[in-house]
């Protein structure tokens, strides 16, 4: 089943953007009204996000996945970019066991994870077409432009984002890392010492650094290179 909504927003900085919503054959449980409200969703988060951002693609398709995941951590629902030109494509996976089932999740956690993927959109940070060279570092950079981005604008706060008290000795660690080093352990996943999503808590704290040290906003940074921000963060 796919809902399409276009234009997005009069008032958008791209008022012709366009947004498909695809759900694949794990929704066949959900009924044509509950589809419809989650596409009604999207749909509201996608055109807050596009009045503020720049540079995305002329159409944002997005896939949805229900999966029986416990997702509680971040409000029932996740996802990733997989590509940002010149259509950009996400896929949001909705908790069908998160409390109230996959219409709640919707509800409770689809705007954080719309104004995250849709700051990728604009950095170019994707699965597929990736601007970026390979490494740890950029990654951080990329992950926390993206998480303090949806923190800012959605006033959501999300404990697994949150950065430690050591994260100054975390992000040291990362920066003499080689290149290759290990994406799952180092950013998205748990880390063979127990730590969890070390990039994206590592990255909130960078930037949010940035930010206090230059007083320029998550925007005003989110148009610079992750050395340039390194830098501002106090980093050689």
């Amino acid at each position: 089943m796919t809902f399409t909504t276009c234009p997005v927003l009069s008032q958008s900085k791209q008022p012709n953007l366009e947004i498909k919503v695809h759900f694949d054959e794990s929704g066949d449980d959900l009924t044509y009204a509950e589809k419809t409200v989650i596409q009604q969703v999207i749909s509201s988060q996608a055109k807050e996000a596009a009045a503020i951002l720049e540079k995305l693609p002329a159409s944002v398709i997005i896939r949805v996945q229900i999966i029986d995941r416990d997702l509680q951590t971040v409000d029932g629902v996740t996802g990733w970019t997989n590509e940002h030109d010149p259509i950009g494509r996400i896929v949001v996976l909705i908790s069908k066991v998160y409390p109230g089932g996959p219409l709640q999740a919707a509800k409770d956690g689809m705007k954080t994870l719309i104004f995250h993927e849709f700051h990728h959109l604009t950095r170019g940070w994707s699965i597929k077409q990736n601007e970026y060279a390979q490494g740890i570092d950029n990654a951080l950079i990329n992950e926390g432009l993206a998480v303090v981005f949806a923190e800012e604008y959605t006033g959501i706060h999300h404990e697994v984002n949150a950065y430690p008290e050591e994260a100054q000795e975390w992000v040291e660690e990362i920066l003499e890392l080689p290149k290759d080093a290990n994406y799952s352990h180092w950013v998205s996943g748990e880390h063979p010492d127990g730590r969890k999503f070390i990039g994206y808590r590592t990255g909130n704290y960078v930037i949010r650094k940035a930010m206090k040290r230059s007083g320029k906003s998550v925007l005003e940074l989110s148009e610079l290179s992750p050395s340039e921000i390194f830098e501002m963060a106090g980093y050689s």
